[in-house]
């Protein structure tokens, strides 16, 4: 039948979504390797194909998937991730149509390392506070959490002080999705996309206006801080203390 599609796992590095027609092959390739689970491209597709892989909670980062039957291999999800973990390839071209036909503008991104040293380009701006005071005694989900070793505590006491790098951070909101108390402890928003200005923002067609929406409006980062993210944290904070006992 054509189109034909289909999911498979090429290696444990190497996962495709693959469209094959009579002359024109689309392959979305995923490398959870280079994963770092910001989610960025979850909200941001417009057929809603990618999700994280744990069923029992979506909220958490995890490995992500693509629904290869509603994929329609546009490329955002390749445009907005900030590690090359997603890569389209047409008729085995690395090629971002959405880029070349001026929908979307050249992203320009600042180059990071993250924790495990490997090249991050950092998309967002905004601003993190973290408030030491109304972490619970012995936390550090969010240190933990973090792919880019933003965080610091100089003890886990009640009284400890926090450092932070902001430099560093991306914005993908890891820390608030593991804290037992996001709402109180962690300060976090997103307020722009680093992207060539050289045409204004009105200028490019509808998927860059969803993609600003997708990632910093109100509505995303409700949905990104999911209630079960914190609940399953408060879990995990009870079994932190019980092994203290």
């Amino acid at each position: 039948m054509i189109p034909f599609k289909k999911r498979e796992k090429i290696s444990d590095d190497k996962v495709r979504v693959v469209q094959r027609m009579l002359v024109h092959k689309s392959e979305l390739m995923y490398y959870p390797k280079k994963c770092i689970k910001c989610g960025f491209c979850i909200p941001t597709c417009p057929k809603e194909s990618r999700f994280l892989a744990e069923p029992d909670d979506p909220n958490l980062p995890g490995p992500v998937e693509t629904d290869p039957e509603t994929c329609y291999f546009c490329g955002i999800c390749d445009y907005i991730c900030p590690t090359g973990a997603n890569e389209l390839l047409i008729n085995d071209e690395h090629k971002l149509i959405i880029c070349e036909n001026g929908a979307l503008p050249e992203l320009k991104p600042i180059k990071l390392k993250s924790k495990a040293g490997e090249p991050v380009d950092k998309i967002l701006q905004g601003k993190i506070v973290i408030v030491p005071s109304k972490c619970p005694v012995d936390c550090k989900l969010c240190v933990d959490e973090c792919p880019m070793e933003v965080i610091e505590f100089t003890s886990l006491k009640k009284d400890r002080k926090v450092k932070l790098n902001r430099d560093n951070c991306i914005y993908c909101f890891a820390c608030k999705r593991v804290c037992p108390v996001p709402d109180e402890a962690i300060i976090l928003d997103r307020t722009r996309i680093l992207y060539d200005t050289e045409k204004e923002e009105g200028e490019f067609s509808n998927p860059f206006s969803d993609i600003i929406k997708a990632l910093i409006s109100i509505e995303a980062k409700a949905k990104t801080l999911g209630g079960l993210a914190a609940r399953k944290s408060n879990l995990r904070i009870k079994e932190l203390l019980r092994e203290k006992e």
